[in-house]
């Protein structure tokens, strides 16, 4: 009994110290639309009508890397927005921001979309620190022709927005809330209710122990590896780093069943 008290104790300590640019914690809060809808009305700068929302949305690629999106939106325009929340600057590097533009294209267009048709796209990366450097609070990224400065209209929107942004601003606001622990110190609403829920409603935070009993059982079950000490996700990692191996070319070389994968794709995104 003293040690399940003990877990509890622990993840209680760990719920309180969480903010929106922790995975579990983020995505569990915009679970709830209008967290989301609040998001992209500052960001886009307009009234946002979100038909569907997919939080950790898988889109495989059969040829290359798969992606798990933390965000996955369709808007009533029929625009296809993809949002990333990185705390590690160097998962949110331009050509990561840029493979995802191709593959969210890939997946929405079908044989017989005519070219004229295919919808437009937005991938937002919101970083915890200003990952290009240029101290603004937001970069809008378009292409364009560089003989004349006209905008090549490909339908194809990149954006990042820096979450150090600490301006008097409704942008600066919602990144303040990003990084916010405290959930009283909060300016919006819609985020200040739904991470009080989690942090102090005893419903919200039996929800987050179980979270964590998952991830936490997810790596003991996952990481036995016939007496190897390290589990297969520490291992993934390992081989990412050491061998500079995507996670798929990981798994591979350790012989990490196809029916499994998806788990630690999870994990370690």
């Amino acid at each position: 009994m003293n040690n399940v008290l003990d877990r509890n104790n622990d993840y209680i300590k760990r719920i309180s110290k969480l903010c929106l640019f922790d995975d579990d914690f983020m995505n569990i809060v915009f679970q709830n639309d209008k967290c989301v809808k609040l998001l992209l009305d500052i960001i886009l700068d307009t009234d946002i009508r979100i038909s569907d929302i997919n939080i950790q949305h898988q889109l495989d690629n059969i040829k290359g890397r798969t992606v798990i999106m933390d965000m996955y939106i369709i808007d009533e325009k029929g625009r296809y927005i993809n949002v990333e929340i990185q705390r590690d600057d160097s998962q949110a590097i331009a050509k990561r921001a840029g493979y995802h533009e191709s593959l969210l294209k890939t997946n929405i267009t079908s044989k017989q979309t005519k070219w004229k048709d295919i919808s437009e796209t937005y991938v937002i990366f919101i970083t915890e620190n200003d990952v290009l450097l240029g101290g603004l609070p937001i970069y809008h990224i378009e292409k364009r022709i560089e003989e004349n400065g006209e905008r090549f209209e490909d339908g194809a929107h990149i954006i990042y927005v820096n979450g150090r942004n600490e301006e008097d601003t409704r942008l600066g606001r919602l990144m303040h809330d990003m990084r916010c622990t405290e959930v009283e110190d909060m300016y919006y609403e819609e985020l200040r209710e739904e991470a009080r829920y989690y942090k102090e409603d005893e419903g919200g935070i039996e929800k987050m122990c179980k979270l964590f009993d998952e991830v936490r059982e997810m790596g003991k079950e996952e990481g036995k590896h016939e007496g190897i000490e390290l589990t297969r996700i520490a291992s993934i990692q390992n081989l990412m780093k050491s061998m500079n191996w995507s996670i798929e070319e990981a798994m591979k070389a350790l012989m990490i069943p196809l029916e499994e994968q998806e788990h630690f794709i999870h994990f370690i995104h």
